[in-house]
């Protein structure tokens, strides 16, 4: 019966009450609901936009967000090689602005310049390759071709590349800073391998090694600093109206001041890859090597040369990534190089040099094409800012869609391709399930049918067990697992749960309800008693077993810490404890996903079982 009548509801308190009920019910899912969206909306972001609360990201809609992220992610994070690369002086991503023009005669020579243009290797940087706590597109398909050339087996790929990794997670695509002095490329076998993804990737996701801002982020800033530009002209007696303006000259400037900080960078800061020495220095060079080693036999021997005299050595041209040859071209450039011999170059330069073929050296017309007014062809900058806005807004789709689902690659990768945590996980759950269907209806079973003289000091007992949080039981219990010699095994993880006080409880009480007359009808046909348990109590009993299955699969696929003390081997590990390791090395949107991503299997469990447990509570027991 209705505990409110229908004549009743027609009274005007009667009906504020309804709808007091109705708002109340409201605003409690909107307290589930909005913290759930919160956390999904949270789960397609990133460091750049993870603090702002909408429930929607805004990046779905909001191009200028998606900049934001798309310069995030192509400058992996390093917010100095996105100010270097643009000419801007930001302290964070989230300042970081479109254009607010974009000048496309620019745009097409750049475009045309690199369409036309060989760039060397060490030219370009990968974007979308490093992050600080996060696994973007470039990271992941580095090693997912890795996995491929080994068909997932870290020690296939050891015997293979004559490695010892112990696992994939150790392996990661280096951050390419090609201009710092002390970098150079992975070893082998990796770097080959790196090599092959990275020749791959589209040419959105490279950004172009600016020596213009190299060169102020690492000698004008510390220097003079980044906010005034007086100091600089002070110094160099000069008329710079900003900092952008200043560029890095192929060769020693007149001002002494400026050849002062020119040479400096060159000679202690620039990798020797992007300098040349003119033939001037010929001189120079072989009077340096004659008195670094002595005799021309113990430059053969380190070089692996047959020179027959110093005369024939030639200047270093394309310079090793390491070895003797890199170390001996730094030593000279540091010690005995001629300034004026000294030349640099790279990708501006050739830009540069580009335009001046293109326009053939008519500045007017530069500058009319670019809509600059720049007073020399060796002042041009690449408009990088501006083609990063064009190809992020060309190729929005493909990049949004990295984003919308990269925190869940990266939890999917982690769960399924480190050990076994899936298997080990459903063999787990599963054989929960199956001892707590058999050992908690059989102890309660036994309480019910045999009305025992002590069975409410043993319910007492078992039921006294809820009254000590689990976190008690750990220490005695690791020990008693560790004397029967049962660490790392799926017995540690069943045993110590397969009997629950509670459980027991309740079972009992069910069974208590069930019709004593059906067991006498069932006697006196002659069943036995485990027939009785069987086909009687436990085929009468489904709504009662759904609660008890439901409750030990959420305790198994939920266990985390008892899991991880009985089972430090990683081969036993299971989902739980691989996110909790996870969230110990990821960032807070990737937290999120893994938290939807693990809540997954409870919901489907649970929306199987609700049908039964329900048909339990509706429908009468004895029909």
């Amino acid at each position: 019966m209705a505990i409110i009548s229908h004549i009743g509801r027609k009274h005007p308190r009667t009906r504020l009450l309804i709808a007091f009920i109705y708002v109340a019910l409201i605003v409690g899912a909107a307290t589930m609901i909005y913290p759930f969206l919160l956390m999904l909306s949270g789960s397609f972001k990133s460091p750049v936009d993870y603090k702002s609360w909408d429930i929607v990201p805004r990046y779905f809609y909001d191009d200028r967000l998606l900049f934001q992220k798309f310069i995030e992610s192509k400058y992996n994070e390093t917010l100095s090689h996105a100010n270097m690369t643009h000419g801007t002086a930001h302290f964070t991503f989230e300042t970081v602005q479109p254009p607010a023009k974009v000048r496309a005669g620019a745009v097409a020579d750049w475009r045309e310049f690199l369409a036309t243009t060989k760039l060397r290797e060490d030219y370009r940087t990968l974007g979308f390759i490093q992050a600080f706590r996060m696994a973007p597109q470039n990271n992941r398909l580095f090693l997912k071709h890795l996995r491929a050339l080994a068909a997932g087996d870290i020690r296939r790929f050891n015997e293979r590349f004559d490695t010892t990794y112990e696992k994939w997670a150790q392996i990661g695509a280096p951050t390419e800073r090609w201009t710092d002095r002390h970098f150079h490329a992975m070893d082998a076998p990796l770097d080959p391998l790196y090599r092959e993804v990275r020749a791959r990737r589209p040419a959105y996701e490279f950004y172009v090694v600016s020596l213009d801002g190299d060169f102020l982020e690492r000698q004008i800033y510390p220097k003079y600093g980044k906010f005034k530009i007086e100091l600089v002209n002070a110094a160099y007696g000069t008329n710079f109206a900003a900092f952008t303006a200043i560029h890095l000259p192929a060769r020693r400037p007149a001002s002494v001041a400026f050849a002062g900080d020119w040479e400096q960078y060159v000679r202690t800061l620039l990798h020797p890859r992007y300098i040349r020495l003119d033939t001037s220095a010929q001189p120079a060079w072989q009077e340096f090597l004659q008195k670094k080693y002595e005799t021309l036999i113990a430059f053969n021997r380190i070089h692996e040369t047959q020179y027959a005299a110093w005369p024939d050595i030639p200047l270093p041209g394309e310079v090793q990534e390491r070895g003797a040859r890199l170390a001996d071209f730094t030593q000279f450039l540091e010690t005995g190089a001629p300034p004026n011999a000294i030349v640099v170059t790279g990708p501006e330069t050739l830009y540069r040099e580009f335009l001046a073929r293109k326009y053939q050296a008519d500045l007017a017309a530069l500058n009319r094409a670019h809509e600059t007014d720049v007073a020399g062809f060796d002042a041009v900058a690449i408009p990088a800012r501006e083609y990063d806005w064009t190809e992020m807004l060309a190729h929005r789709g493909e990049i949004r869609r990295e984003f919308v689902v990269r925190n869940y690659a990266i939890v999917i990768d982690q769960v399924l391709r480190h050990g076994r945590a899936l298997w080990n996980t459903i063999i787990f759950c599963a054989l929960s399930i199956a001892t707590a269907l058999l050992i908690n209806p059989l102890a309660a079973y036994a309480l019910s049918r045999y009305q025992l003289p002590s069975q409410y000091k043993i319910l007492f007992f078992l039921m006294a067990t809820m009254a000590f949080p689990a976190e008690v039981t750990l220490i005695p219990g690791f020990l008693l697992l560790k004397d029967l010699d049962l660490l790392n095994t799926f017995w540690a993880l069943i045993l110590p749960a397969a009997a629950n006080g509670y459980s027991i409880f309740l079972l009992k009480g069910f069974f208590d309800s069930l019709p004593r007359e059906l067991y006498e009808s069932a006697m006196i046909d002659g069943a036995s008693e485990w027939r009785m348990f069987w086909g009687l109590t436990m085929s009468l009993s489904t709504p009662i077993l759904a609660v008890i299955a439901l409750g030990a699969f959420t305790s198994a696929y939920g266990a985390f810490m008892f899991a991880l003390i009985v089972c430090q081997d990683e081969n036993m590990w299971t989902i739980m404890v691989y996110l909790y390791q996870l969230q110990q090395q990821y960032s807070q949107p990737v937290v999120f996903a893994s938290l939807l991503i693990a809540a997954v299997p409870t919901l489907l469990v649970f929306g199987f079982c609700q049908n039964i447990i329900m048909r339990g509570i509706v429908v009468p027991v004895e029909k």
